[in-house]
C-alpha cells in the first residue's frame, strides 16, 4: 500500500535530511517519533564583524532526536531501484507503472528500442525491492473514475510507494485511510546551512563557495532569517536571491515577491476554470 506524505505548507523539492512526524506507521524500514524543539548552531570565520565570532546559535522548530531524521542515504540503501515520478505530467494516468514507462524508458529510449527496457522493468518490479516517489498528488487528477491514487498492481509485492503531497489535498476526504499505510508529515530541513551550501554551490564558482557561504551565513545572522531557513522553498528563495545580489531584511512579505513571481513565469496557455462552490444554506431565525 503507499504511504503518503503531505508536504509542508511550502514546496519542497531539495532536502539533506528532514525531520518527520508521523500519525501511524508500522513499516519496518523507518520509525518516527514527535518532535521537540532544538537549536542549530553555526561557526562564524574569526574576522567576522558580528558580535562573537565563537559561534552563535538560533532556536527554530526541528527535532535532536536522532529517529526523526530521514537520513536518505542510509534508508534507499534498502532498495535495488528507485523510481522518481512527477504527477504532474501524469495527471490523467492512474497505472504507476505506464507513469514509469512514459516518464522515464521513453525519454531514454526511442519507440523501436523500447520493448525489451519495458520487459526489463516489469521483471525489475517483480523481483528486485524497490521505491517508487510520485511527487505532487495535488496536482494529479487522475481518470475521473473511483481511483483516488496512483494504483500499482499487486504482482509488484517489493515495490513501496511514497505519494508526496501539499496538506491540503489529504483534507479533501477523498482518499481513504484504508489506502494509505502511514500518513507523514515534513517538518523542515535538519541542517539549512548545509543545503545552502549545497545550493550555493551550483551558483557561484567553485573557487568562491568557501567565501560566498560565509558571507551569506553571516547574512543570515545579520537579517535574523535563521527561523526561516528550515523552510525548502523559503532557504532556496533566499539563497538564489543572494546569489543573484538581493538581500531581504527579515520580512516574509519581501521573501514571497520573487516566490510568486518565479511561480506565475510557470503559467502555460490552457484555459482552466475555477470549481464551483456549493450553495450557501441561509438558516433563517426570529
Amino acid at each position: 500500500m503507499p504511504c503518503s506524505l503531505p508536504a509542508t505548507n511550502d514546496d519542497s523539492d531539495t532536502s539533506t535530511a528532514s525531520s518527520v512526524t508521523t500519525e501511524h506507521s508500522n513499516m519496518s524500514w523507518a520509525s518516527f517519533e514527535t518532535t521537540e524543539e532544538s537549536v542549530i548552531s553555526w561557526q562564524f570565520d574569526s574576522s567576522s564583524d558580528v558580535r562573537d565570532s565563537s559561534a552563535y546559535s538560533e532556536a527554530i522548530s526541528h527535532t535532536n532526536n536522532s529517529s526523526n531524521i530521514f537520513a536518505d542515504v542510509e534508508a534507499l540503501q534498502d532498495y535495488m531501484f528507485v523510481f522518481y515520478i512527477t504527477l504532474r505530467n501524469s495527471v490523467k494516468q492512474v497505472d504507476v507503472y505506464t507513469m514509469i514507462k512514459i516518464q522515464i524508458i521513453d525519454i531514454i529510449y526511442s519507440q523501436d528500442d523500447r520493448e525489451k527496457p519495458y520487459r526489463l522493468v516489469n521483471e525489475i518490479m517483480k523481483r528486485e525491492r524497490c521505491f517508487v516517489l510520485l511527487d505532487g498528488l495535488d496536482e494529479w487528477t487522475g481518470s475521473g473514475d473511483h481511483h483516488n491514487l496512483p494504483t500499482l498492481v499487486s504482482v509488484y509485492k517489493q515495490t513501496v510507494m511514497l505519494i508526496a503531497t501539499r496538506p491540503w489535498k489529504s483534507a479533501e476526504g477523498k482518499v481513504k485511510h484504508s489506502d494509505i499505510e502511514a500518513v507523514l508529515q515534513l517538518e523542515g530541513i535538519n541542517e539549512p546551512l548545509e543545503l545552502s551550501s549545497i545550493i550555493l554551490g551550483h551558483l557561484v564558482a567553485k573557487a568562491e563557495l568557501e567565501i560566498k557561504h560565509s558571507a551569506f551565513r553571516r547574512y543570515i545572522w545579520n537579517q535574523k532569517l535563521g527561523k526561516l531557513i528550515s523552510s525548502p522553498i523559503m532557504l532556496s528563495v533566499i539563497v538564489c536571491s543572494y546569489s543573484e545580489g538581493i538581500e531581504f531584511k527579515g520580512s516574509k512579505c519581501e521573501i514571497y515577491i520573487p516566490l510568486l513571481e518565479s511561480l506565475f513565469k510557470k503559467a502555460n496557455s490552457n484555459t482552466c476554470t475555477f470549481q464551483q462552490p456549493p450553495p450557501l444554506s441561509v438558516l433563517h431565525t426570529n
